[in-house]
């Protein structure tokens, strides 16, 4: 399943719009209409867009975390991140972002474009080494909340729900 959030469309490289999906779509109904199109697969071009996502100052505090026991705040309103035990974590400031953006959108595909973007970042440069970075950062107990997916982006993890997260620790 291919689930950006936001709009799914197959054009030809010419800008004519062969099909569009909103949010999510099977790979194989992607396959099967990118084969069915005739076109040449060079000249077919998958975009996707996807909402823009402006973080506020009052935001709740967002996590990423696979337990009670193994988890980050990641705190919008003070940009800081810590851990389940309250042990900062230093990050830089397109560290944070891109943590904030994994945690906006848990178990989801993040690409790098979604990655910039969501960093407001104004350069064309990779986010590999700040997310290099912010994973180092991480290690080695919390390193794993952020898993590359080959060919596609990364994922940032969520398994368990932070209510359950007993109050006095919040």
């Amino acid at each position: 399943m291919i689930q950006p959030e936001g709009r799914i469309e197959l054009t030809h490289s010419d800008g004519q719009i062969i099909e569009s999906w909103m949010d999510s779509v099977p790979a194989e109904q992607l396959l099967r209409t990118m084969h069915l199109s005739g076109m040449p697969l060079r000249e077919l071009v998958i975009r996707s867009t996807v909402e823009d996502i402006t973080p506020t100052d009052d935001e709740s505090p967002l996590f990423l975390g696979t337990s009670v026991d193994n988890y980050l705040v990641i705190d919008p309103g003070s940009r800081s991140v810590v851990t389940e035990l309250d042990r900062p974590i230093d990050v830089t400031i397109m560290g944070f972002d891109i943590l904030a953006s994994f945690a906006r959108h848990p178990n989801k595909v993040r690409n790098h474009a979604d990655l910039l973007r969501d960093s407001g970042s104004q350069s064309t440069v990779s986010v590999k080494v700040p997310l290099k970075r912010v994973r180092d950062n991480l290690a080695p107990h919390h390193d794993h909340l952020i898993q590359s997916v080959r060919g596609i982006g990364y994922l940032g993890i969520l398994s368990f729900d932070p209510e359950d997260i007993p109050k006095t620790k919040k």
